[in-house]
């Protein structure tokens, strides 16, 4: 397995199930965006988020991605490795997908039909995430909107034109109304801790 695909295909491996039937009632999404950011909605699958207004949004279908991907990539070859991890969140069917050309950091959530225990699912991501090559891995428990959530660290290796290059990653598990949300930031970005506080969950 390549091991820049080891995030999404990691979480993957764990989250399963079609949804409960005994799911709470949805709450309103009032997503007001902080000056500098805007507010990414999607009220069929139930989140908001607020981005940066100086990231670049990537679409969500992968044949437009490789288009938008390339030509970032031409204008700084340092996107690669971040482009080539979103890439890879893009193709497991992520509902966003956020770059800054300034810094290179990423921002994807991927959401996912899921029945499995919050604890569970973390568990069994970070096993997979060290199998597969991630380092320096911890765990933290914490919330995203009020909601329990889970929050892993860790380091990953990425194909670059010099070598491979590490990037540090941050993933947040979330499991709300029968759906896992996975949000997943990549880089050294300040703006990183905004982008995941901003969440918002139906």
């Amino acid at each position: 397995m390549r091991r820049w695909l080891v995030t999404v295909v990691a979480v993957l491996a764990v989250v399963v199930g079609c949804g409960s039937d005994d799911e709470e009632p949805a709450r309103p999404l009032d997503a007001a965006a902080p000056p500098g950011f805007t507010v990414v909605q999607d009220e069929t699958i139930g989140f908001a988020v607020s981005v940066p207004e100086s990231w670049r949004q990537l679409p969500t279908e992968i044949g437009s991605f490789d288009g938008v991907a390339e030509g970032l990539r031409r204008d700084n070859e340092r996107m690669g490795p971040p482009l080539t991890q979103l890439k890879g969140a893009v193709r497991e069917g992520a509902r966003l997908a956020v770059v800054d050309p300034a810094t290179g950091s990423t921002a994807n959530l991927i959401v996912l039909p899921s029945d499995s225990d919050l604890d569970d699912m973390a568990s069994g991501a970070a096993i997979r995430l060290r199998q597969t090559g991630a380092t320096g891995l911890t765990q933290e428990k914490t919330t995203l909107d009020g909601v329990p959530a889970i929050r892993q660290r860790f380091r990953v290796q990425y194909p670059g034109t010099g070598g491979s290059v590490e990037l540090q990653e941050s993933q947040y598990y979330v499991v709300r109304r029968g759906r896992a949300f996975i949000l997943t930031l990549v880089g050294q970005s300040p703006d990183l801790d905004r982008i995941a506080t901003s969440l918002q969950l139906a």
